[in-house]
């Protein structure tokens, strides 16, 4: 769950171009999900690297925003699957049936296998996200409509449902 090259308190304070992973806006930023003796997790890996001393949360990208979502056994800590994306699992980890759901900041919506971690689905949303998903029944909620990033990325906000068959 990311690679630090130095200890957390010691960034900032005297150490300047020094990278960091994953990042003061990375890590386990959003829920968990526990089913069957295993928690899931979605991280963000997002590698920083401090030019100034003045900065809080690092003024450089040292690297790709990317991420990864993982089982872990609760009894033993153990990692029993990691699938790692190239976008950011910004929506959470959400379990249902034997699905575990999470949502990419490109607007993808991913369904991994619970006991391996394969990707059994993945659909492009209208828009890009970075909010939690909802699951009653059979329905998916996606709440999409992240961040106007750029021309043409995010905005848009809405609502998606999609049926789980």
């Amino acid at each position: 769950m990311g690679v630090r090259d130095v200890e957390a308190g010691d960034v900032g304070v005297r150490d300047v171009g020094v990278r960091v992973e994953p990042g003061a806006l990375g890590g386990i930023l959003s829920d968990v999900a526990v089913a069957g003796g295993s928690v899931y997790v979605a991280t963000i890996d997002l590698p920083i690297t401090y030019t100034s001393k003045d900065s809080v949360t690092g003024n450089k990208a040292a690297g790709p925003d990317t991420g990864e979502v993982e089982a872990l056994s609760l009894a033993s800590g153990r990692v029993e699957w990691d699938t790692r994306f190239s976008s950011m699992p910004l929506g959470a980890a959400t379990v249902s049936g034997d699905l575990v759901f999470t949502t990419l900041y490109n607007g993808v919506l991913v369904a991994l296998d619970r006991s391996t971690g394969a990707i059994v689905y993945r659909h492009q949303l209208p828009t890009s996200t970075n909010a939690p998903i909802a699951v009653f029944g059979t329905t998916v909620l996606v709440s999409a409509g992240g961040p106007k990033t750029s021309a043409t990325g995010g905005g848009n906000p809405q609502l998606v449902a999609y049926t789980v068959h």
